[in-house]
Order: C-alpha cells, then sequence, then structure tokens
C-alpha cells in the first residue's frame, strides 16, 4: 500500500464524505473496533476520548484531529453495517454489530 492511497468514506445518510489517506482510516477504524470491543454500547464522546487515547498510545507520531476522522470513520463504518447507532435510556450508543 503506497503512502498516499485514499479511501472515499461513505456517509450513512447518503452525503457527501472525504477522502481519508487508506492508513489513517486503518488506524482509526482499528481504534474504534479495539475500543468497541472492549466497552459496548458507549456514547460517541467517550469513544472519540477512549479512540484519541488509543492513537495516543500507538501511534505518538499521528498529527490530524482525531475526533474528525473518528466522526468520518465512524458515519463509513455505520453505513458499511459495521457499527450501529442505538437509544439506550433515551441516549444515542454505539456498538458494533452482531454478525
Amino acid at each position: 500500500m503506497a503512502k498516499n492511497d485514499k479511501i472515499q468514506l461513505v456517509h450513512p445518510a447518503g452525503k457527501n464524505a472525504p477522502r481519508i489517506s487508506t492508513e489513517t482510516y486503518m488506524l482509526i477504524s482499528d481504534a474504534i473496533v479495539k475500543v468497541l470491543q472492549q466497552h459496548q454500547p458507549m456514547s460517541f464522546a467517550d469513544m472519540a476520548r477512549e479512540v484519541r487515547h488509543y492513537v495516543q498510545t500507538n501511534t505518538p507520531e499521528f498529527s490530524g484531529s482525531v475526533e474528525w476522522f473518528t466522526v468520518s470513520v465512524k458515519q463509513h463504518m455505520e453505513a458499511e453495517g459495521l457499527i450501529e447507532t442505538v437509544l439506550e435510556k433515551g441516549r444515542k450508543m454505539h456498538r458494533l454489530r452482531e454478525s
């Protein structure tokens, strides 16, 4: 995989979504999956905080906005059916979709 390979993200509501590097997509999506495997369901704020911690611990040289990438990759993963958003006691919570 070349360093400048890009992936076109998909928005669950069909809106425009950004193109990001495949390397960044893999980092953030792996972090989201690992975080949700340990703590699900969880709110977006909690998930973003845990993803930030994962990225800072595993890839300290990462220099983008972890929160922005977390939103974009999470929406792509929802569109792909990998994670889902559910209401729990009136709060939006995120979890891995069961196979």
